[in-house]
């Protein structure tokens, strides 16, 4: 009996692979380092790694702000393809669908910690769980001390931190002293304390993230300076200064564990330097005479310091332009872990090497805005370098720099060169568009003579989610959640849900059903099916909009949110009647919902249809929408209508499935079904009924143990192995390791890949003792 399991694991030679030390600040701006020219502000620790290492002279984040600049650094995706667009409250989430760096070093033996701002879901600005799903623990870090929301990350004296460790559950660590205003445990000392004992302690070879809370905001003098609180410019030097050391800590405790020579330091900040509290960026001529500043496209918005040291990185200034989503596959190839192939940024090893490059490490680097917050500017800015040119598109219209000529962007000369606007612009609608939806949760494999006697994959609805009423447990915790075990768990929300006989979910009251934020369902931007078997009961005679009853919805992401993105209304109340009804409608029928209010402020899509339910009946529903043509077909039982619409943006990025919920107009949930649930599913494409009947099920796709069964041996006993990545909605990458049962003796040979990608397909052979 043999077993693959899919896993992350170390692998062979893992001590002779670079330590990696990634130093983030916080809205530091590139010419407050003594190594980009400044003069006033003493940064020793700073200015000793880059003599030691290389200075990029034109580094680049891709978004001028916070979370989508930090977002760039972990999925190595520009601005244009990060699922994190903006900072919004509650922060958004990561996908599942995009790996970080955290999680390919993971597939290389790399020991993962993050210490600092995350900024990227994992709790409300009052600290309740939200988003959980893609809390640094969640996507591939070990170890973690740090603040999830970045409204909190703003306060140096914070009243808690979250800590998670290998082996433990994360928890709320409270800091006593900070309560009510109190200013007792300075937070960015803490954490300087943490990354210290990480680079002290973590085996080798480790992945450490620092994401500092230095210099943002709030301008607080740190513990011991003697800076005038008063004094918004001193204050700030002084948080530099903390800064600095602060580096300096990071790289002695390197030299005194005597592991400096094979680590990789590599320091950066998120965007711009901020003119805030009453400190001015012009002090200290923190954008290095470049225009602008944090949220500006403008080459202060955008271009960063960025220091790299370590193995075999002589010291020299590297004119090339790089963005920070590059250094994910830098480090990637370093370290040779895996590379997902839809990645934006490229790696500059070589450079860092000594090599030439034949050509330009990038054809042109895509920028974006959509900060909505801190700002007069139209929410959505772009702009794209491209050589020497630099196109900007804001609300003032089209601009372009000759970068050359004129760094710090003071002629704008669209006008005289409308061709190269033409280009530039045409590059950045490309880079905006929305990417292809990544692809690949599930795993083939194939043993012995099947693999050549194999007959392609049978054409069919790509299963979704198939949820029976043994997949629903009461796990105790909120949603969302991401699925973590093979089996569907999804969580049960209220007290009177139970499970009735035979095989029927019983829903009283305010019961519904939440399945976590999965990769998965994020389909509501192409063709889909649903089915579902369900019998309702107490159906109000003239629904209110009170007693609309939902049998299933999508939400998209966030408490402000009063609108699902596409819902599925078995009684709809005051929605209006289809415009073939022949009489007045009752409320009854079932009603289709399109759109999310973000996307568009008008009211979203409501379709109704003529087709009603009716009390105490089981009832069989299917729905199949084919988005880029525009219909509907929906089925009641034995009786069918078709819906034409009109396109409306859907959901792009993961959302909780709702069954049997309701909301009230501030999003939260206020009621849900009463009847009965036998069967939920969700198909991609466009399938029969008796397709949707028969849906298999998906298997989560991260952790799955696939069984060979008994096999015939050849006269070696050896069994060759195929493993194939199959091409189905959801994270588009799967860990892939082999490994015998227990009691088993054999050996691999070969060896799988250590991450398969769609498509993928690795072979392997098992010699057995």
């Amino acid at each position: 009996m043999l077993g693959a399991l899919l896993c992350t694991s170390a692998r062979a030679s893992a001590q002779s692979r670079p330590n990696f030390v990634l130093i983030v600040a916080d809205d530091l701006g590139r010419g407050e380092l003594g190594a980009y020219g400044q003069e006033q502000l003493a940064t020793p620790a700073l200015d000793a790694l880059a003599a030691r290492g290389a200075r990029f002279s034109q580094a680049y984040t891709t978004v001028p702000v916070c979370a989508p600049s930090r977002c760039s650094i972990l999925t190595g995706l520009h601005a244009g393809h990060c699922a994190v667009t903006e900072n919004d409250e509650p922060n958004l989430p990561l996908p599942s669908r995009d790996p970080t760096v955290a999680e390919m070093l993971a597939l290389a033996g790399y020991h993962r910690a993050m210490v600092g701002k995350w900024a990227l879901g994992g709790e409300l600005d009052d600290g309740t769980p939200w988003n959980v799903q893609s809390a640094p623990w969640r996507v591939g870090f070990e170890h973690v001390l740090g603040i999830l929301d970045q409204e909190i990350a703003q306060d140096h004296y914070p009243s808690w931190l979250w800590r998670a460790s290998p082996g433990g559950e994360p928890a709320m660590e409270r800091l006593e002293g900070n309560d009510e205003g109190a200013r007792s445990r300075y937070a960015p000392d803490l954490f300087s304390s943490e990354a210290v004992a990480r680079v002290r302690d973590t085996p080798e070879p480790f992945f450490l993230y620092f994401a500092m809370t230095l210099p943002h905001r709030e301008l607080v003098p740190p513990p011991g300076s003697d800076a005038d609180p008063s004094d918004a410019d001193a204050t700030y030097a002084a948080m530099v200064a903390r800064l600095d050391a602060q580096v300096g800590a990071i790289v002695a405790a390197l030299e005194a564990r005597g592991i400096s020579e094979r680590t990789y330091v590599v320091f950066t900040s998120d965007n711009g330097p901020n003119s805030i509290d009453g400190h001015r960026i012009e002090t200290f001529a923190s954008s290095s005479a470049l225009r602008g500043q944090k949220r500006d496209l403008y080459e202060g918005g955008v271009r960063v310091p960025l220091l790299v040291a370590g193995p075999d990185v002589a010291p020299r200034v590297l004119e090339e332009p790089v963005m920070l989503a590059d250094l994910f596959p830098t480090f990637a190839s370093l370290a040779d872990a895996p590379v997902p192939r839809e990645l934006d940024g490229r790696s500059f090893a070589e450079e860092l090497a000594g090599s030439t490059r034949e050509g330009a490490l990038h054809d042109h680097l895509y920028f974006e805005c959509n900060e909505r917050r801190g700002g007069a500017e139209a929410p959505t800015r772009r702009a794209v370098r491209r050589g020497r040119w630099k196109w900007i598109r804001s609300a003032r219209g089209d601009e372009l720099y000759d970068l050359e000529v004129d760094p710090a962007e003071r002629h704008d000369v669209a006008a005289r060169e409308p061709e190269i606007v033409a280009e530039l612009a045409r590059l950045a609608t490309a880079d905006d568009a929305p990417r292809v939806p990544s692809r690949a949760p599930a795993l083939v494999v194939r043993a012995g003579a099947a693999i050549a006697d194999r007959a392609p994959r049978e054409a069919g609805p790509t299963p979704l989610l198939v949820l029976d009423p043994d997949d629903v447990e009461d796990d105790g915790r909120s949603w969302p959640q991401r699925i973590e075990s093979p089996a569907l768990v999804a969580t049960l929300v209220g007290p009177e849900l139970v499970r009735s006989d035979p095989g029927h979910l019983r829903f009283e009251g305010e019961d519904h059903v939440v399945v976590p934020s999965h990769p998965a369902l994020a389909v509501f931007g192409g063709s889909f099916s649903l089915h579902a078997r369900v019998r309702l009961t107490a159906l109000a005679s003239e629904p209110t909009r009170d007693q609309r009853q939902w049998l299933v919805f999508a939400k998209p992401t966030g408490l402000s949110d009063v609108h699902a993105a596409f819902g599925l209304l078995v009684q709809g109340g005051d929605l209006g009647c289809a415009p073939e009804a022949p009489h007045a409608c009752s409320g009854r029928e079932i009603t289709l919902f399109f759109g999310d209010p973000r996307l568009d402020p008008a009211r979203p899509l409501v379709l109704p249809s003529t087709l009603t339910i009716d009390d105490d009946a089981v009832h069989e529903i299917v729905v199949r929408v084919d988005r880029t043509q525009g219909s509907i077909e929906l089925e009641l039982d034995e009786r069918s209508e078709s819906l034409p619409f009109l396109v409306q943006p859907g959901i792009e990025a993961e959302a909780p499935i709702v069954i049997g919920g309701h909301h009230d107009a501030s999003g939260r949930f206020a009621q849900g079904l009463r009847g009965e649930l036998s069967r939920f599913a969700l198909a991609e494409g466009t399938a029969s009924r008796d397709e949707l009947r028969h849906l298999p099920r998906l298997a989560d796709p991260r952790h799955l143990r696939v069984r060979l069964g008994d096999v015939a041996l050849g006269g070696e006993a050896v069994v060759a192995l195929e493993l194939e990545s199959l091409p189905l909605p959801a994270a588009h990458w799967i860990e892939a390791e082999i490994e015998p049962d227990e009691g088993v003796r054999a050996e691999l040979e070969g060896g799988a890949r250590r991450a398969l990608f769609a498509g993928d397909v690795a072979h392997a052979r098992v010699r057995l003792d």
